[in-house]
């Protein structure tokens, strides 16, 4: 059975305006499900009194303009206590609360989409000369290199990273004001790992009792190895001694665990740190053959010695 149409009524229904010369209009509905509109319309000769407003933005339109707002804000912030005119404890406390801004991956986006990756590093040329300030680029770089994509680097970026590589260990039982402030940073940057899921590839891929200015470019140049490495990248980290520390590093680590009758904990670390320099090798060696001639003519055939004798020690 047909549902029963809707009692005829007049089309619209206006009352009286109140005053201001605002009228009430309603519109009834003459079709089945269809509802009733209700309108206010102010009349022709009382309009000087409104102000009609247009272009409207959106809600999302909103809350996307004041993201990126709020983001320039942090970025302009940051990077003025990234100079080199500012003492090192203030950078290296503008270093750290923008690697920790870097957890979340929608603002590694907004770094990447602004180019201001190129900004923060150029800033940063002189990280080595101070070993909390080595320590906090080290980590900035590394959360930057977590995402699928590459970091936006450069030559100057590599070079950094390799001068970071090749950082000379920090002897952390000295007393000095430079120790002492360094060992502060480390504890912050182990502060923030701690705090970061255990779901995040940023915490599932780092020791944090291992943390180290080392450490943390090893880790980061894997991640930016393991990924599409250019030929100019290749050639960079052979050029600038990369390759070199690796193959060292390589080395080192053999030794430690070759008399080893059984691992112990610090055995498989080793073990573990041989297995990544491995991949930054083949990656750096994969269809490049002046980097293949390298590493096997490297300090007499070091490396095929150590990868033999690391073979030899598994099985």
């Amino acid at each position: 059975m047909k549902p029963p149409l809707p009692v005829p009524a007049k089309p619209t229904d206006k009352m009286k305006p109140p005053m201001g010369g605002i009228t009430k209009q309603v519109i009834y509905p003459t079709r089945l499900n269809h509802s009733i509109v209700t309108s206010l319309k102010c009349h022709r000769e009382e309009k000087e009194l409104y102000t009609v407003v247009k272009n409207v933005k959106q809600a999302h339109q909103c809350q996307e303009s004041g993201e990126s707002q709020q983001f320039f804000d942090d970025i302009e912030y940051l990077l003025d206590g990234l100079s080199n005119m500012e003492p090192t404890s203030v950078r290296c406390l503008s270093i750290i609360s923008l690697a920790s801004k870097c957890s979340a991956p929608s603002f590694r986006v907004h770094l990447r989409a602004h180019g201001t990756i190129s900004k923060l590093f150029r800033e940063l040329y002189d990280a080595e000369s101070d070993p909390s300030l080595a320590i906090s680029t080290a980590f900035l770089m590394y959360m930057l290199s977590r995402d699928r994509l590459n970091m936006d680097y450069n030559r100057q970026i590599i070079a950094l990273l390799i001068k970071l590589l090749t950082y000379k260990p920090v002897d952390v039982t000295s007393d000095t004001s430079v120790i002492q402030e360094f060992r502060k940073t480390l504890e912050k940057v182990k502060g923030i790992v701690e705090k970061i899921p255990d779901t995040s590839a940023v915490k599932r891929d780092v020791e944090i009792d291992k943390i180290s200015t080392n450490y943390l470019a090893m880790e980061c140049l894997l991640s930016l190895s393991s990924r599409k490495t250019t030929d100019w990248l290749k050639e960079e980290l052979r050029k600038l001694g990369g390759l070199d520390f690796v193959v060292d590093t390589v080395f080192e680590q053999v030794l430690l665990v070759e008399d080893a009758k059984t691992l112990s904990d610090a055995d498989i670390s080793s073990l573990k740190q041989i297995e990544r320099c491995q991949r930054v090798l083949e990656n750096a060696a994969f269809l490049n053959t002046v980097n293949q001639e390298y590493l096997i003519n490297y300090n007499h055939c070091s490396l095929i010695n150590s990868l033999a004798q690391y073979v030899f020690i598994l099985y």
